[in-house]
């Protein structure tokens, strides 16, 4: 048996919106692992051509197989097999068929399946999504809530059951650290009055754009002391309603610019109908920000008490917590909340220990190899409902 215990990730998706984020954060927390000690060789498969920030600290291997593809389903597991790893690791649920190794598989959420975004998609996602569950010899989800879905879509298998891990997104103490200073930033973007931050994609019905654009409208009818101000891929596109009084559409941002609106804003409105995790929720809180929601159980373990979740998933509802969150958060602070369950190094140390077990290895504790700033707070989470 090497020393090192060899994992290999499937990080194509690198740059990927959120599966992109939990690929950089699970790699780079492994290597700050590795670097504190761990017995730990890390090498990913990546699309070929691309660069990644990891340098030299990982194997980089070049994979032409398409994402979804024939090839990727029934091709790469006998590449993956040549190259004398001890562990695979996909972050969706796309595992390949014949990997001769043990295999982990997060499924971040059933969106593709409950909430699609075209007729066709639960077709072709439930049977790959049963397969994985199926196949893999462990399965995460980032949630409680994604955890009893999947459940529910596999019969509630024992079987299932027993291979299954609950481990949260984390977060990048770093990247949040690189936010740009706000009053440059405000001239820039002429960002002249307080605002209400929403991250949403115009592509995913499940993100629920346009009901927050229907209760922005009742919203400024009873109050006009915020703008909206809209980020995200794609939203740029939706000209249509940029010529709303009291909204502004930024489009895509940079992660620093990111940082800095959710540092400066009053709340970060969530109008989404369906989440397997919601990592904007969570850095939004890191920066200080509170939430208003709809009552999505994913969204509902991040909620901390000063945030407002609506009664219902009605834009009605919606717009009257938008209103109480306004009106709140103008002299509100946000109480401590439990961060460090989402601390990089500890996220990392229980993907490692996942890791050692379904290997065999001994389990080693690296509690100690990063220092984290985050607060910690024991008090039990609740949240705001409006009524």
């Amino acid at each position: 048996m090497r020393a090192d215990l060899s994992v290999l990730i499937d990080a194509r998706k690198l740059g990927h919106g959120g599966i992109g984020v939990y690929l950089r954060n699970l790699i780079s927390g492994l290597i700050e692992l590795k670097a504190a000690g761990a017995p730990l060789s890390i090498s990913i498969l990546k699309q070929p051509g691309t660069l990644t920030p990891f340098y030299k600290e990982v194997i980089e291997y070049e994979e032409k197989a398409g994402l979804y593809s024939l090839s990727e389903l029934f091709g790469l597991g006998r590449r993956i097999s040549a190259l004398n790893v001890d562990i695979f690791h996909s972050p969706h649920f796309t595992l390949p068929f014949g990997i001769s190794v043990p295999t982990v598989a997060t499924i971040h959420d059933l969106i593709h399946i409950n909430s699609p975004e075209r007729w066709y998609y639960p077709y072709i996602a439930s049977p790959l999504v049963k397969s994985a569950a199926r196949r893999a010899t462990k399965v995460v989800t980032v949630s409680e809530a994604t955890k009893a879905e999947l459940l529910s879509l596999m019969g509630n298998s024992s079987i299932i059951r027993g291979k299954m891990v609950v481990i949260p997104n984390s977060l990048d103490e770093s990247v949040i650290g690189a936010a740009r200073p706000m009053g440059e930033l405000r001239r820039e973007l002429h960002l002249y009055h307080p605002f209400v931050l929403a991250v949403v994609s115009t592509s995913k019905p499940h993100k629920g754009l346009n009901d927050l654009l229907r209760a922005w409208k009742e919203v400024r009818l009873w109050d006009t002391t915020c703008d909206l101000v809209v980020v995200g891929e794609g939203v740029e596109s939706s000209l249509h309603f940029q010529r709303e009084e009291g909204i502004r559409v930024l489009g895509k941002v940079s992660d620093s610019v990111l940082y800095s609106l959710y540092k400066s804003c009053h709340l970060l409105a969530i109008p989404s109908l369906a989440e397997g995790f919601c990592l904007p929720a969570l850095e939004a809180k890191r920066c200080g920000a509170r939430l208003v929601t709809r009552p999505v159980p994913a969204l509902k373990e991040l909620v901390g008490p000063s945030d407002v979740v609506s009664r219902d998933f009605s834009i009605a509802s919606f717009t009257q917590a938008l209103l109480s969150g306004i009106r709140s958060g103008l002299v509100s602070a946000e109480p401590p909340y439990d961060f460090e369950r989402f601390q990089l190094s500890r996220v990392s140390e229980q993907m490692f220990h996942l890791y050692c077990e379904i290997a065999k290895r001994p389990q080693t504790s690296f509690a100690s190899a990063v220092d984290s700033p985050l607060a910690v707070s024991n008090s039990p989470l609740s949240q705001q409902e409006v009524r």
